[in-house]
């Protein structure tokens, strides 16, 4: 699999990679185990495969699905603070 050019993801496949974590718990868990991390590694070689099956576009590696989830996460940590702040400053009003 030839996956040295980068695209940008498109939308859709943000929410096929949305909903594939989702379906996946393991790859959410917190727990750091020698045996939830071989889970964690093979959760994420199977979902890339059904990613890569699901998608007519450029196959993506696993290195770069995990790479787009920790930044999905960041994004979301980041906004949420923001979301907070409006919704307090809706609620004085």
């Amino acid at each position: 699999m030839n996956v040295s050019k980068r695209t940008a993801m498109t939308n859709e496949e943000v929410f096929i990679l949305l909903d594939l974590v989702e379906a996946n718990p393991i790859i959410t868990s917190k727990s750091i185990t020698a045996s939830t991390n071989k889970l964690k590694e093979e959760a994420w070689t199977n979902l890339t495969k059904s990613f890569n099956a699901s998608i007519s576009s450029t196959p993506r590696s696993t290195d770069q699905l995990r790479f787009k989830w920790d930044n999905l996460k960041k994004m979301a940590r980041k906004r949420s603070p923001d979301f907070m702040l409006s919704n307090l400053k809706v609620r004085r009003v």
